[in-house]
């Protein structure tokens, strides 16, 4: 399996970008390969609303599509999927490996951006949903378990 060119930035709730541990809040910029939505300036954004750091070996992160924080007063939602999906990651550490799991809930595309944002994030939507979206899944993964 090939790396993958998406690129994940985390930023705080103020939309600053920030290199430390999530928080509940913060937001996550995704740069997918090929044309972004121009509602998000080109990337999509996910906002973390939940986060269970309970034990030292489970960490639960879970992601809502969300607005641009730059564009503070717009409540349009800059990502391929709707509001209502989520996405969770789950990574837990055992005697002798770890484990990463993402799960998405809700997945269906944002038709409401516009004619040619709405036509993208049919594209990108499907194509995650058809599995095309593994690569990228993979490389989050592998980054979250580093961390």
């Amino acid at each position: 399996m090939s790396g993958s060119t998406t690129d994940f930035k985390l930023f705080d709730s103020a939309g600053i970008i920030t290199e430390r541990i999530p928080e509940i809040g913060d937001y996550i910029r995704i740069d997918i390969p090929g044309p972004g939505g121009s509602e998000g300036r080109s990337f999509d954004w996910v906002q973390i609303v939940m986060l269970d750091k309970e034990s030292e070996d489970l960490v639960l992160m879970q992601c809502r599509p969300c607005h641009d924080p730059a564009k503070s007063g717009s409540r349009k939602v800059a990502h391929f999927y709707s509001n209502a999906a989520t996405s969770t990651f789950i990574v837990s550490k055992h005697t002798d490996f770890i484990k990463a799991g993402i799960y998405g809930r809700n997945e269906s595309p944002n038709f409401n951006s516009g004619f040619f944002n709405s036509l993208r994030n049919l594209m990108v939507a499907v194509g995650g949903m058809l599995g095309f979206s593994k690569v990228q899944w993979k490389c989050l993964s592998n980054g979250l378990v580093n961390f």
